[in-house]
């Protein structure tokens, strides 16, 4: 009788005594009895355990195992199922690069005679990258008197500010506003919105660009170049000067303005011939 408890390898060695032997060669047999230890998996600890999915680096690292380790294993729900990390790798660290969703890592550890065992395991989660969303409700007026909302939608994190900019240029003024919705009033001039967003340890993103736009008031000008002709036999221009806005068209009347008619012709200058 033997008492295999402690850990490690034992020899056991049987001998036999033959009188007038010929061959004491053979006399003993040794075998091996192995008692392996009850495998302790251990604890992976990493840096960092938080990343941005756009572009992300970090190593985890196994400690307090007993054993051989056979390899790690990661799972996208926490497992199971877990696969083995390519490529394959049974050392202690473990490099991840360029996560782009949470990922659970643990370390399959080999028992030897003992069953197999696992690690802790270890998740790294992934904030998605941040979006500023798009603003909504940008407005034209013709006056100072005026009044609306801007409402930004598809944001992804936290809104940091709405900023203001009278030349589109931004960064431009802070308004200390984080909701979704700027209402404003009485615009005095052309103003441009932007929104800024942080989804966690992502960089911030700004939104598309609102504006509210406040456009200049409407002059019709003058028209020069007329004068008092042979009739049907003459020609010249009309010239427009003076105004503010586009020139939509050109009217005339032969009733002394009681009716007008239209001209297909948007430029500052209309030319008439033969005018009858």
């Amino acid at each position: 009788l033997y008492n295999f408890n402690t850990s490690g390898t034992h020899q056991v060695c049987a001998t036999v005594i033959f009188i007038g032997d010929v061959n004491p060669s053979n006399n003993t047999l040794c075998i091996n009895i192995v008692n392996d230890t009850t495998v302790v998996g251990g604890t992976i600890s990493g840096n960092p355990s938080l990343v941005c999915a756009l572009g992300n680096s970090g190593q985890l690292v196994l400690s307090g195992n007993n054993n051989t380790i056979s390899e790690w294993q990661y799972s996208l729900t926490g497992g199971p199922p877990w696969t083995t990390v390519t490529p394959f790798n049974n050392n202690d660290t473990l490099s991840f690069l360029n996560l782009t969703q949470q990922t659970f890592y643990n370390v399959l550890i080999d028992g030897g005679f003992c069953p197999d065992d696992y690690s802790s395991v270890f998740t790294v989660n992934v904030d998605q990258p941040s979006n500023g969303g798009s603003i909504n409700g940008s407005s034209s007026y013709c006056s100072t008197v005026n009044n609306g909302t801007l409402i930004v939608s598809g944001v992804l994190g936290n809104i940091l500010d709405w900023e203001t900019s009278v030349t589109g240029t931004f960064p431009g003024t802070s308004t200390g506003n984080i909701t979704n919705t700027l209402n404003y009033n009485n615009i005095s001039q052309t103003t441009y919105y932007k929104v800024y967003a942080k989804n966690g340890v992502c960089p911030i993103a700004s939104s598309s660009i609102g504006a509210v736009t406040i456009l200049p008031l409407v002059a019709g000008g003058t028209v020069t170049g007329g004068g008092i002709f042979c009739s049907g036999a003459n020609s010249g221009n009309l010239t427009l000067s003076g105004y503010a806005g586009d020139t939509i068209y050109w009217i005339w009347s032969d009733d002394m303005g009681v009716n007008w008619n239209p001209i297909a012709n948007n430029s500052g200058i209309q030319p008439y011939f033969n005018v009858s």
